[in-house]
Formats: C-alpha cells, sequence, structure tokens
C-alpha cells in the first residue's frame, strides 16, 4: 500500500472488533432492528453502528452495556467472552 505523507496510516480492524461486529450485526438483524433504530437509542449516529459493525471503530467502553440491553444479550457474549448469549427484553 503506497500512502502519501499527508495521509494517515490505516491500520486493518483489530479481529477482536470484528467478531465484536459481527455479533453487534448478528443480534441487531435478529431482533428486526435497523443502524438507525438502535443508533437512536443509543444517542448515536446510524454511521457510528455501522462502523463498530463493520469493526473499523472501537466501540466506547461505556456505550458496551447499553448496546447489549438494546441488541437482547449479555455484555460477556457481545465482547466474545462467553458462548451463551441468551437474548432478552430490551430494558432501555
Amino acid at each position: 500500500m503506497v500512502t502519501h505523507a499527508s495521509e494517515p496510516y490505516r491500520q486493518p480492524p483489530s479481529p477482536f472488533y470484528v467478531r465484536m461486529g459481527r455479533l453487534i450485526r448478528s443480534c441487531r438483524e435478529t431482533r428486526g432492528l435497523s443502524q438507525e433504530a438502535v443508533g437512536n437509542r443509543l444517542k448515536v449516529t446510524a454511521a457510528a453502528v455501522g462502523y463498530w459493525e463493520a469493526g473499523s471503530r472501537r466501540i466506547p467502553a461505556d456505550m458496551i452495556e447499553p448496546l447489549s440491553r438494546v441488541l437482547g444479550c449479555s455484555p460477556d457474549w457481545l465482547m466474545g467472552f462467553s458462548k451463551s448469549g441468551t437474548i432478552t427484553e430490551d430494558a432501555t
């Protein structure tokens, strides 16, 4: 990859965030929610949700719990630390 001096170096997405993004998308689609609907509930843009799903942007730590509530899964499962991610009712 050739970059110009004025272009910032972009690292490839972390496998952790790519995996987490896939889980976010899976939960969102299972619940029948659009990126915009998730973003509205979290007070972020649909683009932010899309970046998280692509794994190209890190999810702020203070968003993981609210995101898991909106998606109906546990924070541990969302981050890949648990194999069980029970879908629950939205608590928000």
